[in-house]
């Protein structure tokens, strides 16, 4: 398995593959109220990515908001992709000659190259793609522009900056996108500058900022992205001042506010959120007497301070 437990996020959990909208349309019941099967890629094509180098196994947006990568058929479930993992980059111009899958299907990558990401715009069924922890940059995000059935993407942990989102914007079916910030011995690169440029992208409802240069300014933009439901803003410089712009997102199930300087008087701008399930607020200055008030706002709501 790959990939990283936020800390911040670990404890959020309705992502999943409800989230990543594939479910419906990549499961295929045996019959009439059977269990879902799970569609498998082409024998011949799965053969040539494994020669290339390639791990052969499924993807999944996990509950907790991470891409991993599994191998064996055993832990696959209806909603997964399957998909392939390289742990190195193969050298350019190996990808681009290998078979297209030819239905939807996910990539992860351990090791890019910006060149890579040239060779990877050509397969225009891939659906999921995990470049976390790469060292892709900038220059090489306009390649991704011709996946235009993309709709998750992982970016955490990357040196990409504000101009580097401003390349995701004709991405119109991106749904999941993760930015956060995980090089701690490095600052984000990612300020209020990049969701100006997010806006565009209103089939988003799952998004990671957690660890980033955003601020109160920035959540302005935010507010028009009316499908969001799932939403990390922990450990960024937001305030009370901020809560208002959230109040906008009706959809919006599940926030992550913790490590932030929200206190008791930003909570009423929550209690609009009824369709809220899940808030984080460990580690900001509420006092247990705001979030009891909060939760009679809220019933539904399961509240972690």
């Amino acid at each position: 398995m790959q990939r990283r437990l936020p800390l911040a996020g670990a404890w959020f959990g309705l992502v999943g593959a409800f989230l990543l909208n594939v479910g419906s349309n990549w499961g295929q019941p045996d019959e009439p109220g059977g269990k879902a099967k799970l569609r498998r890629l082409p024998e011949e094509v799965v053969q040539r990515w494994r020669a290339a180098g390639a791990e052969v196994g499924w993807l999944r947006v996990m509950d907790y908001g991470v891409i991993v990568f599994f191998v064996g058929e055993s832990v696959a479930k209806a909603g997964d992709l399957p998909g392939f993992r390289f742990r190195l980059w193969p050298g350019d111009g190996v990808v681009g000659k290998l078979p297209a899958p030819g239905a939807p299907f996910g990539l992860s990558f351990t090791r890019i190259t910006d060149a890579g990401l040239k060779e990877v715009a050509k397969l225009s069924h891939l659906h999921l793609l995990d470049l976390s922890f790469t060292q892709i940059t900038d220059a090489g995000l306009p390649h991704l522009a011709q996946l235009k059935n993309l709709q998750a993407l992982d970016l955490s942990g990357t040196p990409i900056t504000d101009a580097g989102v401003k390349e995701l914007a004709p991405l119109q079916n991106l749904q999941v996108l993760y930015l956060s910030n995980l090089l701690f011995e490095k600052p984000s690169l990612i300020t209020d500058a990049a969701l100006q440029h997010l806006v565009q992208l209103q089939n988003l409802h799952t998004l990671d900022l957690s660890r980033t240069k955003i601020t109160n300014a920035g959540l302005q933009h935010l507010a028009k992205l009316k499908k969001m439901q799932w939403l990390n803003l922990s450990y960024t410089e937001i305030t009370d001042a901020a809560l208002p712009h959230l109040k906008q997102l009706q959809n919006l199930q599940e926030l992550n506010l913790s490590r932030t300087q929200i206190t008791d008087a930003g909570l009423k701008h929550l209690t609009q959120l009824q369709n809220l399930q899940r808030l984080n607020l460990y580690d900001t200055r509420v006092t247990d007497a705001g979030v009891r008030e909060l939760r009679k706002a809220l019933p539904g709501c399961r509240i972690i301070h």
